[in-house]
């Protein structure tokens, strides 16, 4: 097989539930002129079976298996220098593309040269293949011709489930041209923004990606805690990382090595205005680096575990409270906190979880179809409120059905840094409008 137009990467670990229906719907792309590498992370369920079964059923798939486990981010980079093709895309193992996903991509790439990734809007299905969510994913400001316009949006990006450029098709010249990916929070968007200055970027404004939403994905596991993120993105083996500081340093390394000549300076600043938006999370790394000094170490942890211990006090009593504020004394709430705050009651208020199994909690729901029946569930059983918590703010933003099914049919009592708390009535039972309580203030996790 001589070199294909385009190269596409399926980094993937322990994927037996998705990986075949994802390879069966790259490899019945209608621009066939692909080449398909599946990279096995040290898996130990079935994909090595599938990976190999699939290598021996169509030439145009390579199956790489890693001995050890090297990370998901270091695994996605080494698709990569392993690519041939003039363009290269990652695939995910558990999401899946219309047949002309290619096709359409490698098109507008190829009508303008300048353009350095295409990519197309997406629907979200389960993991059944349901669609939960219809035609998403617009980045605006992307496609535009200045550098520095592209740039702080890609560092603020609208909220999706996932930036879907980062699975578009990406010119391999300029993707190598790139530190690529590292291990940080935000690492995909970190890319995002250091391509969008070598070019813009062009959506095809159809759905042609269909992106699945699941227990196991990565994203949600991430955005529950940024603590995450050296557990589940670098090898076992690697040494600690800041993360935050990481992040910030990949992007003044993106401005330096890009091709932005007298724009330099506006760029920092834009760097700039980011790392004061995150520096509480860059004076968190701080703290953890002084915790691993030698002699002073111990010492420095003992201070900040007792501060990070007496912080987190201070936001489940300011949790509380907040919910005690805004609801009568015999409400059955619903309390969704990730199994973090140990309140079984608020002032004497009966706390349930979301999703309950054997009378006891049963983690997050996979989908929002998921969530709104087990919540209807919760109703039924006599729930009056939902409350949930910030340990588990990420569940508003991914499943992103459910929070709006909450905005459309029930009434949102309060919305402050340690919680939202709902009134459980339909929107018919209820006089119309919304009544709002917004906090700024909250106690410091530090």
């Amino acid at each position: 097989m001589g070199r294909p137009t385009l190269s596409i990467g399926l980094p993937v670990r322990n994927g037996e539930a998705f990986l075949e229906e994802a390879a069966d719907a790259l490899l019945r792309q209608s621009f066939t002129d692909i080449e398909l590498i599946v990279s096995d992370n040290a898996s130990t369920d079935r994909t090595e079976e599938i990976g190999r079964r699939l290598a021996r059923r169509d030439r145009r798939v390579r199956y790489l298996r890693q001995p050890v486990d090297l990370g998901a981010v270091p695994n996605f980079n080494l698709v990569v220098e392993e690519a041939g093709g003039r363009y290269v895309k990652w695939a995910a193992h558990d999401d899946l593309h219309d047949p002309t996903f290619a096709e359409r991509c490698v098109a507008a790439l190829e009508r303008d040269p300048g353009v350095v990734v295409a990519f197309t809007r997406a629907h979200t299905i389960d993991d059944e293949g349901r669609i939960l969510r219809t035609d998403w994913g617009e980045h605006p400001d992307l496609a535009d011709a200045d550098s520095v316009i592209r740039f702080r949006r890609a560092l603020a990006p609208p909220h999706h489930p996932i930036p879907l450029p980062i699975f578009g098709v990406i010119r391999a010249d300029v993707l190598r041209r790139t530190g690529l990916m590292v291990v940080c929070p935000d690492y995909d968007r970190a890319l995002l923004a250091e391509l969008a200055l070598h070019g813009p970027f062009v959506e095809v404004s159809v759905p042609l990606f269909l992106q699945r939403e699941h227990g196991a994905r990565l994203g949600p596991q991430l955005a529950s805690d940024v603590r995450n993120v050296h557990a589940l993105l670098a090898a076992p083996a690697a040494g600690r990382v800041y993360p935050h500081w990481r992040l910030l340093a990949r992007h003044f390394a993106s401005i330096r090595s890009a091709p932005v000549a007298g724009r330099r300076s506006e760029l920092a600043r834009v760097v700039a205005a980011w790392a004061l938006d995150h520096r509480r999370d860059l004076a968190r790394d701080l703290s953890a680096a002084t915790e691993t000094l030698p002699l002073v170490g111990a010492a420095a942890a003992a201070r900040g575990a007792a501060r990070r211990r007496r912080g987190w006090e201070r936001r489940v009593k300011a949790l509380a409270r907040d919910i005690e504020q805004v609801t009568p004394a015999d409400a059955r709430i619903v309390l969704v906190d990730g199994d973090a705050t140990g309140l079984a009651t608020v002032a004497g208020r009966a706390t349930t979880p979301l999703v309950v199994r054997d009378g006891r909690s049963w983690g997050a729901p996979r989908d929002s179809t998921a969530a709104i029946e087990e919540l209807d569930a919760r109703r039924a059983e006599g729930a009056t409120h939902l409350a949930v918590a910030w340990p588990a703010s990420w569940l508003l933003d991914y499943h992103e059905d459910f929070a709006e099914h909450l905005r459309q049919r029930h009434r949102e009592l309060l919305h402050s840094p340690e919680v939202v708390v709902y009134e459980l009535a339909h929107a018919g039972d209820r006089q119309a409008g919304v009544r709002r309580h917004h906090h700024t203030d909250g106690g410091d996790a530090l």
